[in-house]
């Protein structure tokens, strides 16, 4: 039903289709569940935020749980900030860059803390420049002024390997700060 999806997500003014779509969340495919929570996010569909809070928390499946995370942050229902920022207080997510991600999006004062943690804790650079982006967008000076040293942040490659450096995304987080176009 993905093509039902796209035509669906246009209809979402009817009540039928606002429940069609909710019965569609509980599929029990992980790919249908993920390529409608794609949708969601991607069509802007806020209206569907609350129902992705059960996803985000208790999905058997770890790809939809992500997505639902990226969606959430990507909304910015403020019936989503709750329930990430309940993940981000339990410390075992998998995988925080995702909460990070959705929390720099938020940049709220709640998100601060987190957001604070991870930039100060010895991790990934990508780590430390998505909240270096949140903090950025909450005032944070030193995180601004991290962001602008990394825009000389080099790629590392040899014979086997390639790690690119993480110039751009600072770059694209100091245009989203400052507003400027990127």
């Amino acid at each position: 039903h993905q093509e039902a999806v796209f035509i669906f997500s246009e209809l979402t003014d009817v009540p039928e289709v606002v429940d069609r779509i909710g019965e569609w969340l509980r599929d029990p495919d992980p790919r249908s569940r993920s390529w409608l929570i794609q949708t969601i996010e991607q069509s802007g569909l806020k209206q569907f935020a609350p129902l992705l809070n059960d996803i985000i928390e208790s999905d058997p499946d770890a790809f939809c749980r992500g997505v639902a995370i990226h969606a959430a942050g990507a909304l910015k229902a403020h019936e989503n900030l709750p329930t990430l920022l309940r993940l981000a207080e339990r410390g075992d997510y998998d995988e925080t860059w995702r909460l990070a991600w959705a929390l720099k999006d938020y940049a709220t004062e709640e998100c601060r803390p987190y957001l604070k943690q991870w930039f100060e804790d010895d991790q990934s650079k990508d780590m430390r420049v998505t909240a270096a982006w949140g903090l950025g967008k909450l005032g944070e000076k030193e995180a601004i002024a991290y962001l602008i040293s990394m825009l000389d942040d080099p790629d590392h490659e040899g014979p086997t390997f390639f790690e690119p450096g993480e110039s751009l995304r600072a770059a694209q987080a100091l245009c989203d700060i400052y507003q400027w176009p990127f």
